[in-house]
């Protein structure tokens, strides 16, 4: 039989007890979607089965071509035809799974060790999930904002210094957003570029745009911990977290509206299982934790504009 690594056991000091409580499902499903994790801010759209379609309407309302129209005509003048243009976007599940073997001795003389795992698996696999939401290759995973075609990354000044942020890369930031998402968006950061944020800020110049007046704020204090505990940059909430890179690296701070995440989780969320037969000869049971998920952003490509060069997303 297989020699399950690792293992815990009470021969090792660092190890410890495990007794399933009968809590036990529900328990890892709440650590796995707590209310600051990424999972939970995304489009969730649960499946029964293994993969799910959408027809999906990609066309914009200022758009001249493509999609349904609309035209200026006259007074019994023969009016213009369109269609929708529409196409399809699958979604299969992907498999993220813990496993953690247990001796028998261990369940038999020790319950501390319940809690400790349950938690500990439910942070592993939350920030599986929220690293895949971020960092995610689209293959056997959801696929990520950094990788995905729809990004849109705004560089740093001329004559700014590298891996730094300044004020103008984030007011960049926004007028690189869809206007009805910004009041949905969140900015998600490495902790590495929280103490730029606290000096961050944009030029106060007169009316001739000449003379300075001095620097306009950025970043503003936290109002109600249990809210923005990190503050907000022009007035959208910063989420800190370990998925996004370091600073000076593409998707160190990123500017999102979660909602146009398109997330789709297996109908029960995670599956919970124990066996003894798999370590039977060496008197171990294996607890199995399951969950089948994917992600992706809803938009395939940056969206065109009517007035302007730059490309939003």
């Amino acid at each position: 039989a297989a020699t399950p690594e690792p293992d815990f056991s009470e021969g090792v000091g660092a190890d410890g007890g495990f007794a399933v409580p009968p809590e036990w499902r529900s328990e890892i499903m709440a650590l796995v979607s707590p209310e600051d994790s990424l999972l939970s801010m995304t489009d969730q759209m649960p499946v029964s089965g293994n993969s799910i379609t959408f027809p999906i309407d990609e066309t914009t309302s200022h758009q001249s071509t493509g999609g349904i129209l609309a035209y200026w005509d006259s007074e019994a003048a023969a009016m213009t035809a369109s269609k929708p243009s529409l196409k399809d976007l699958t979604v299969k599940t992907s498999r993220l799974t813990a496993m953690v073997p247990v001796t028998e001795e261990l369940m038999e003389d020790a319950s501390a060790m319940g809690a400790y795992v349950q938690r500990k698996a439910g942070e592993k696999m939350n920030f599986k999930v929220t690293d895949a939401i971020i960092n995610g290759t689209g293959s056997g995973q959801p696929l990520g904002i950094i990788n995905a075609p729809c990004l849109v990354s705004v560089a740093k000044e001329t004559s700014q210094a590298a891996s730094t942020v300044r004020g103008p890369n984030l007011v960049k930031m926004v007028s690189r957003m869809p206007a009805e998402s910004y009041s949905r968006a969140v900015w998600l950061i490495n902790q590495d570029v929280y103490p730029f944020l606290l000096a961050a800020g944009i030029a106060v110049v007169d009316a001739a745009g000449t003379t300075a007046q001095g620097v306009g704020p950025i970043w503003a204090a936290p109002n109600g911990l249990s809210q923005t505990p990190y503050g907000t940059i022009l007035g959208r909430p910063i989420v800190v977290t370990e998925a996004c890179p370091t600073v000076g690296s593409v998707g160190d701070i990123i500017l999102a509206d979660m909602s146009k995440y398109l997330s789709v989780v297996k109908t029960g969320g995670i599956r919970s299982d124990v066996s003894m037969h798999f370590y039977f000869d060496q008197n171990i049971s294996a607890f199995r934790f399951v969950m089948r998920m994917n992600g992706q952003p809803w938009l395939s490509a940056p969206i065109a504009r009517k007035s302007g060069a730059n490309t939003l997303s």
